[in-house]
């Protein structure tokens, strides 16, 4: 059973450190879960932790809800702008795309690990906790490749990545906007 002292430190180290007080295998799976979820939300922006960013999150959430009201997002009496909420939006698909790859391709080069301890590496790796299960070191060799990519596209970000390729090109018109309907 973990007490609360142990449960803060969880919450704090899953977005930062990596050190644990408390056996991560043994966690129930709840705390699994919440685990995974804190790790994938990660550390804020200008941070060395990765993740999808809390500022990220943040704005996703309150366009979400926002939406469901019918409203504008805003945040501390401002406007989140569009483009945020779909740079926000963006990070977060995206990632979920890489976990979820991730945690097919080590599930079949690791098939003798069950795939919550999988998806446990793969979230801590792309979000650059360094939290383990204790089954990293018995990972196959292809299988600790993808976590280093993972390390990699969770610390430097997917955006950054993108953006760093990409070639902004200036149109001279703007187009009118239009609302399309979705669902």
């Amino acid at each position: 059973d973990i007490d609360w002292k142990n449960a803060f430190f969880q919450s704090v180290t899953t977005r930062t450190a990596g050190y644990f007080s408390y056996d991560q295998s043994i966690l129930p799976p709840a705390g699994v879960v919440l685990t995974i979820i804190l790790m994938f939300i990660g550390a804020s922006p200008g941070s060395t932790g990765g993740g999808v960013k809390t500022t990220s999150f943040f704005t996703a959430v309150k366009a979400s809800f926002s939406l469901l009201l019918g409203r504008n997002p805003t945040a501390f009496k401002r406007e989140i702008s569009g483009e945020s909420v779909m740079k926000a939006f963006f990070v977060i698909i995206i990632s979920v795309l890489l976990v979820a790859a991730a945690t097919t391709l080590i599930s079949i080069t690791d098939p003798e690990f069950t795939s919550d301890k999988i998806l446990y590496e793969v979230v801590s790796a792309y979000a650059t906790v360094g939290l383990t299960m204790g089954i990293t070191p018995s990972i196959s060799t292809p299988g600790k490749l993808i976590l280093i990519i993972m390390m990699f596209l969770g610390r430097v970000g997917f955006m950054t990545i993108i953006t760093s390729f990409a070639r902004r090109r200036q149109t001279g018109a703007r187009y009118i906007e239009e609302k399309v309907i979705i669902g």
